[in-house]
């Protein structure tokens, strides 16, 4: 990975890839981090509103669901778990769990 940024350094030079490359090192240091920023907000509230409403309590599942957000989040959501560990309130948790996905995407 570092191969690159040292190429991208000499390709500063160029006329045609120079503003490219500003512009990319530009949104690597200031765009990316601030999206991320959001993001792990928005996981850290919904996991903690799954946590909650599932009962249960100790850092192991609150784990459980922080894992259970990133995993919908990428798309390989198992949502047998979230039937089986859900018996509080199971269709409130299926309403929070959609209202995650359209916020999210």
């Amino acid at each position: 990975f570092t191969s690159w940024l040292y190429l991208a350094w000499f390709m500063l030079g160029f006329q045609r890839s120079g503003p490219f490359i500003i512009s990319a090192f530009e949104m690597m240091a200031s765009d990316i981090p601030a999206f991320l920023m959001v993001l792990s907000v928005f996981i850290g509230a919904f996991s903690s509103v799954m946590y909650v409403m599932s009962g249960n309590l100790g850092l192991g599942f609150f784990l459980t669901d922080l894992e259970f957000c990133l995993m919908l989040l990428l798309g390989q959501a198992d949502f047998d778990q979230l039937d089986e560990t859900r018996q509080v309130w199971p269709v409130f948790m299926k309403i929070i769990t959609v209202g995650y996905l359209l916020t999210m995407v």
